[in-house]
Order: structure tokens, then C-alpha cells, then sequence
């Protein structure tokens, strides 16, 4: 007998981990709508093992396996957690004209592997129905009774969360305020519905968020490309290894990413070498270079004469010199901007670092990334150059956002920044960093 439990927990093991691809769609690392389902459904002893369709074979793959149709009651779907989805016409739903996912409770949330985010979220089932022009939908149940499930989270309360980049709203609706978002808050009651309770670390005020918008807080500053030491304090890595005493005294370390209060360190010695450690074992030594002359253009297009820093895969110079290949990136080199000096057809771009000329090779153009204009960072408030024309999405900036409005920095990539404003009913945007100053 299948086990609704174990067909959600098989989908939030992997929301916010994988991407979604119609091409790599059976995993361990993409997805489409159909392929997540048919491995929810496998996991979960609804479907027998290696069974594999589409949108179109779901309904009939359902159906043989014991799953009913329900009915519209007054002219909606009165659904419940384990509920699947199915949009489109039967026969006619394949590939990109149908969608498929599970209601996770009865309030028509939904988790789905879906194009718009890329990848597995947890979205209000209306708002995204509404969206693609409220195609014609079919929802089945299991032929099992369930009982009431407890609250599936990774957060236990009393623990201490801030919001995530993603977080705009309350549940409900409310905008969140700028003295809100960067504020640390206290996990208070996991509800039955999947949302979560918080409250002020004072315990002034409370509301309640949905679980995707809240992340454990961060206990400093330190972000990706800053250059950080361990403390003498520091005992284990995130893995449970121990931390020997090398590496407490002898190294620093380039931070390479920010999950939560982790970082992942990276460290040049032995050939090169990258690990998870807590945020509070470390202590800054400096913070990520940034470009000498403005470094413009598409965050996603490298091109001659622009301005890089390494990407966070980038662990080896393709030919170092013009002397060397597969050779180990050092801190330093890590730790500087380059001028892009020739592009070529097969993708890889010739570097020189603007600190150090006699640093130089080649590249692949995907572990570069557009190097940061200022040092502007999460939790910092800007306000809109006047010669700011476009957002990086292509969207005219207007005249009000550029001469009324101020915007917190939620997170930097390369040289552009998400910024959030509290106007209308909350909202976000990517800038260049250029078009934003204090």
C-alpha cells in the first residue's frame, strides 16, 4: 500500500536541490513536471518500481493503480494532501501541453518540479493555474484513508531563521517590510497546513510565513568570494570531520558559497581542495575584490576587454601560462579580478589578473563570472542611479523608482544584485551594480 507521506517527503528531499530539464528528466539532478511524479509515486509504493511516463501516460498509470477521479464540488476541487494534478487534455497533455503535481495540503498548495522556477517548489496551485491560462485540469486521490499527517519541515522550533531571497510576502499577503526582511526571528509553532509560526526575537510580534521563504539565519556577514580564517575554536566541518590543527593556523580560505549559516571553503593546498563549515568558526581577513574600471554587460555573455572573477565550479586553470594545463587555482588567483583579453569559438576565455599581470592562461567561459563594480551586499540600502535605464530582466526602469524609492540588496551575484521594495505590495527585481549607489 502506498504512503502519501513518503510520495511528499520524495519531492521535498529535492525542492530547491535540483533543476527542471525535459531532456535530463530522470534525475539525480533534473527533472520535468511527469518524471518527478512517476518517482514520487515509485518511492512511495503507489507506482511498481521502474515505472516511467508522461503527463499523458499518468492519468491511465494512475488509474490502474487504484487512483479515482474526484469530482468538483460547487464548482471547485475540494482537495487534500496526496491529491495529484494533471492539466491538459487526456491524449493530448504530452511534453510541454500538460503539467503534473501533488497537493500537499488542503488549501491547494502544491509541490511540483516546474520551468518557471526551475526546478522542485511549493507554489499556491491558483496562482500558477491562473497564470498559464487555466488549462483544463483532473485531480486523483488514492482508494487508501490517511490519517492526519504531523507537520514535514527541517525547522524545529525555537530555532532562529531570517528570510530567504525568494520572501516577498506573509502568508496572506501582507507585504514584508524592510525592517522585517533582515531581521533574525524565532521558529514559534510548525501549524498543521505546512506553514510555519515566527516571532521576533523580543517576542513582540509574530506571523506566519510559508516554509520555502525562511532560511536559518546567518550569525555574520561573510559572503561569497571573501577571503575568511577558521577560529582557533573550531572543532568539526559541516560533514563531522575533525578540523585539524593545519588548518587553523597555517590557512585562509576563499569562500566560494553561502548556504544558511554554512560556507563552502575553499582551500589550495593538496592539489585543491573544498568543504562545508559552519559560518560562526570563521573570521573575515578581507572582503571580495572588486573590478579597478566598470565592468558592464550581460551578466550571462563574457566577452573580450570585460571584467571576471573565477565561478564558484572553477577549481583548475584549463592551460596556466600558456605553460601548463589542469593546474590547481591558488587563494590569490582566486582572489582577484582579470581582464578578459580573447574569447575563442570552443568557449574558453584567456584571463589576466588586474592585481598582478603575470598571472595569466585560459578558462572555461562557465566557471567566470561578471566581476562585482562595489562591494554593496545583502542587507545594504540603495537607491537608484539617474542614469539607470533598464533592469537586468531588459525592463525599462521608470522615473519613480529612480527619484522616490529606496531598495535593500537581498543577495549579490557576480555584478548584479537583488534588490527588494516594500512599494505596491512587495516586490523584487536583478540590477546591475553599477546603476545602484547609496
Amino acid at each position: 500500500m502506498g504512503n502519501i507521506e513518503t510520495m511528499i517527503k520524495w519531492m521535498k528531499d529535492r525542492e530547491g536541490k535540483v533543476t527542471y530539464s525535459m531532456i535530463n528528466r530522470l534525475g539525480p539532478n533534473s527533472y520535468d513536471c511527469s518524471s518527478a511524479v512517476y518517482f514520487s509515486l515509485r518511492a512511495s509504493g503507489f507506482l511498481p518500481d521502474g515505472s516511467m511516463g508522461n503527463t499523458d501516460t499518468l492519468f491511465g498509470d494512475l488509474e490502474r493503480n487504484n487512483w479515482k477521479q474526484i469530482e468538483m464540488t460547487n464548482g471547485v476541487f475540494e482537495v487534500q494532501r496526496g491529491d495529484v494534478f494533471i492539466w491538459g487534455t487526456r491524449g493530448a497533455s504530452g511534453g510541454e501541453y500538460g503539467h503534473t503535481g501533488i497537493f500537499v495540503d488542503s488549501k491547494a498548495n502544491i509541490i511540483h518540479c516546474n520551468f518557471g522556477y526551475n526546478g522542485i517548489t511549493t507554489n499556491p496551485h491558483n496562482n500558477i493555474w491562473n497564470a498559464n491560462s487555466q488549462p483544463p485540469i483532473t485531480v486523483y486521490r488514492p482508494a487508501i484513508s490517511t490519517p492526519k499527517p504531523t507537520p514535514s519541515t527541517k525547522f524545529k522550533v525555537g530555532e532562529i531563521v531570517t528570510f530567504t531571497n525568494i520572501a516577498t510576502n506573509w502568508v496572506g499577503g501582507a507585504k514584508i517590510g524592510f525592517f522585517s526582511m533582515m531581521r533574525n526571528f524565532r521558529v514559534n509553532r510548525l501549524n498543521d497546513d505546512g506553514t510555519i509560526y515566527i516571532r521576533m526575537m523580543d517576542d513582540s510580534w509574530g506571523s506566519n510565513v510559508y516554509e520555502r521563504d525562511i532560511q536559518r539565519a546567518p550569525n555574520n556577514s561573510i559572503e561569497r568570494n571573501d577571503v575568511v580564517k577558521l577560529r582557533p575554536q573550531a572543532t568539526h566541518w559541516v560533514n563531522g570531520n575533525a578540523i585539524n590543527i593545519d588548518n587553523k593556523t597555517t590557512r585562509t580560505f576563499h569562500v566560494k558559497a553561502r548556504k544558511e549559516n554554512q560556507l563552502l571553503l575553499y582551500a589550495d593546498s593538496a592539489g585543491g581542495w573544498e568543504v562545508w563549515t559552519y559560518d560562526w568558526d570563521c573570521i573575515l581577513v578581507s572582503k571580495f575584490k572588486v573590478s579597478k574600471t566598470p565592468s558592464y554587460g550581460n551578466p550571462n555573455n563574457i566577452q573580450a576587454n570585460e571584467k571576471v572573477t573565477f565561478g564558484q565550479n572553477a577549481t583548475k586553470w584549463k592551460n596556466y601560462k600558456g605553460i601548463s594545463s589542469n593546474v590547481t587555482i591558488k587563494l590569490n588567483e582566486y582572489n582577484s579580478v582579470y581582464n578578459v583579453l580573447q574569447r575563442n569559438a570552443d568557449n574558453t576565455i584567456r584571463i589576466q589578473s588586474q592585481e598582478d599581470g603575470t598571472i595569466h592562461g585560459w578558462i572555461k567561459v562557465s566557471e567566470a563570472e561578471k566581476a562585482p563594480n562595489n562591494q554593496f551586499k545583502r542587507g545594504d540600502y540603495v537607491k537608484l542611479k539617474a542614469s539607470a535605464t533598464h533592469w537586468v530582466n531588459g525592463d525599462a526602469i521608470n522615473i519613480d523608482n529612480k527619484t522616490t524609492r529606496s531598495f535593500l540588496v537581498k543577495t549579490r551575484i557576480g555584478n548584479t544584485l537583488l534588490v527588494y521594495s516594500e512599494a505596491a505590495n512587495g516586490w523584487q527585481t536583478w540590477v546591475y551594480d553599477w546603476d545602484v549607489t547609496k
